[in-house]
């Protein structure tokens, strides 16, 4: 495995938005455009009339709406004679303010059809009107001169199409909502466990993999997989305090540890193919990159999907005159300051050449090689550069210190 590859993302409370690409009939305009777009607003009012790019107030919205019998409430009897919105008129007004005032710059998009789903980053919080057809990118099964016509855009960088066939869990059942656009910021693991291997809240590292097998799962085996999961946690622990001992690995294989100790928790949807999602609180007063860094590996240690030489060879502490023991083994603090990266990749590499054989005898003994085989685990490795930047998703490399 390529550690260089492996990102962890850092999630900063950014919102995250399914918007519809009218039934996914204009999902390649979207990316062709950099855009997504809305046609709510088009039926009542039209820039290039009324002579300005200004974007109508909530309150001239509201009223435009109301212009329009179709969204005129007429059977709910009032005291007043004040008009209302009728409950598709209020569907729409709360579509447009939406994608107006709700919709900000880096926050995540979704956009999808039948087959596939679409990832992005919001590259701007203020809409904008553009009477500019949008062309579809080429497709090879169809020949559609279809153009994108809706005036109401905002810009999206886009990343990453999945297939549908890939995604399980809550969100296979909230993609079928059929409303224009959706907060799903309450899935924000699931659109990050689609995107990235791992991702960090600061408070909890988040690990996704994916099984790919389409056979019956051995209950033996997927138990297996937790318990491997489960071990990485205390595992990371003590790596991070020089060394891994013979007697700490006994202590592992022969369950000898007070299962209180055990704070990784699974959610998991391990139909055939099926997900696992595993989260593993941080450990206070430490580094924090180096943290995620050694927890990290570790998962990918006891899932199978590298080795501690493989990891020790990229990471090439040899590089460096500077050795970060102590004589008593113990990690030297002045080289590994609370905050920041300085070190961590060349500590990481050296925690995992000392203990490489121990970590291969752990792995070996706990069939790692073999329940990654037989599960056909994997984690997301999507080309995902163009989501992350100035406005878009932090991410750090497993192989760099660079944020």
């Amino acid at each position: 495995m390529d550690l260089s590859e492996v990102k962890i993302a850092n999630y900063n409370g950014q919102r995250v938005w399914m918007v519809r690409a009218q039934e996914g009939k204009f999902l390649r305009h979207f990316r062709n455009g950099s855009v997504i777009t809305i046609s709510h607003l088009d039926k009542f009012y039209d820039h290039l009339a009324a002579q300005t790019n200004d974007i109508p107030s909530d309150e001239v919205i509201h009223k435009l709406i109301l212009s329009d019998p179709d969204f005129l409430d007429t059977k709910t009897k009032t005291k007043t004679k004040i008009r209302k919105l009728n409950g598709a008129g209020r569907n729409r007004y709360h579509q447009i303010l939406h994608f107006i005032n709700d919709i900000k710059k880096g926050d995540i998009i979704v956009s999808l059809d039948n087959s596939k789903v679409m990832i992005g980053v919001c590259q701007s919080s203020k809409a904008h009107f553009s009477s500019r057809a949008i062309s579809s990118s080429a497709d090879p099964h169809s020949h559609t001169t279809l153009k994108l016509k809706h005036r109401l855009r905002k810009k999206v960088a886009w990343g990453p199409t999945i297939s549908r066939q890939n995604i399980s869990g809550l969100l296979k059942g909230t993609f079928q909502s059929r409303h224009t656009i959706t907060n799903l910021t309450d899935h924000w693991k699931d659109v990050f466990g689609l995107l990235y291997p791992f991702f960090t809240d600061s408070s909890s590292l988040y690990y996704s993999s994916h099984i790919g097998t389409r056979a019956d799962i051995n209950g033996k085996i997927i138990s297996k997989l937790f318990d491997n999961l489960s071990n990485a946690q205390i595992i990371a622990k003590e790596l991070m305090k020089g060394a891994i001992t013979e007697e700490f690995i006994d202590s592992i294989l022969n369950d000898e540890l007070d299962w209180d100790d055990f704070n990784l928790t699974a959610k998991a949807f391990f139909m055939s193919p099926g997900d696992v999602f595993n989260k593993i609180p941080l450990p206070k007063g430490a580094n924090a990159s180096f943290s995620l860094k050694v927890l990290a590996l570790v998962l990918l240690l006891m899932s199978g999907q590298t080795s501690a030489q493989e990891a020790a060879q990229q990471l090439d502490p040899s590089v460096s005159s500077t050795h970060l023991y102590t004589p008593t083994d113990m990690i030297d603090e002045r080289y590994l300051p609370t905050n920041g990266t300085d070190n961590v990749d060349r500590l990481l590499g050296e925690l995992a050449r000392k203990n490489s054989e121990r970590l291969e005898k752990m792995k070996t003994a706990q069939k790692t090689a073999k329940i990654k085989s037989k599960l056909k685990l994997t984690i997301p490795k999507h080309e995902t550069s163009i989501l992350e930047g100035n406005s878009g998703i932090k991410v750090t490399r497993m192989s760099s210190n660079e944020e």
